[in-house]
């Protein structure tokens, strides 16, 4: 408990804080709201939402998911639909340190879907989505939504869909 920093007089402080804490987590996947509501407030003491917001804007902490969908893993491609694109309400991922992301390419890269599997599991958008991001790089779920002419919540849904497999 000491060494997690849950131990009574054990928290860390601040954005500095908040960046130990993460490192410490590093390849730990959780739903992304317990990040905020649970992991980081028990390690740091005055927990700010607005730490985590600058540190990614920032470009030095990441979000990634590093196993497949578990929907994937349990139900294969019957699971997915083109109404669902494989969307996750609890979507699970890793928040890491950037600079350290090399060991999450190769997590990515041994765990990997086959492509023609990923493919059959994933709605059109959300595989639409994949290929933009493949080849284009990061984009702003805003222009997504511009580029391909559909609505946010579709692009959300994609969006969580397409963390069955790696992108790039």
């Amino acid at each position: 408990m000491r060494w997690q920093r849950v131990a009574p007089r054990t928290q860390l402080s601040g954005e500095a804080g908040v960046l130990e804490a993460l490192r410490q987590l590093e390849g730990f996947e959780a739903p992304a709201i317990e990040w905020e509501r649970t992991l980081l407030p028990q390690r740091v003491a005055g927990y700010d939402p607005r730490w985590l917001d600058v540190l990614c804007l920032e470009g030095v902490v990441g979000w990634g998911r590093i196993s497949p969908h578990p929907a994937f893993a349990t139900h294969g491609s019957d699971f997915f639909s083109s109404q669902t694109g494989g969307a996750d309400q609890h979507g699970s991922g890793d928040l890491f340190l950037r600079e350290d992301a090399l060991w999450m390419d190769r997590c990515l890269a041994e765990r990997a879907i086959p492509e023609p599997a990923l493919q059959a599991c994933l709605s059109e958008l959300a595989w639409q989505v994949r290929s933009h991001l493949g080849q284009y790089g990061a984009v702003f779920a805003g222009d997504l939504v511009r580029l391909l002419g559909v609505p946010s919540e579709q692009v959300n849904r994609a969006l969580w869909g397409t963390g069955g497999g790696r992108i790039g």
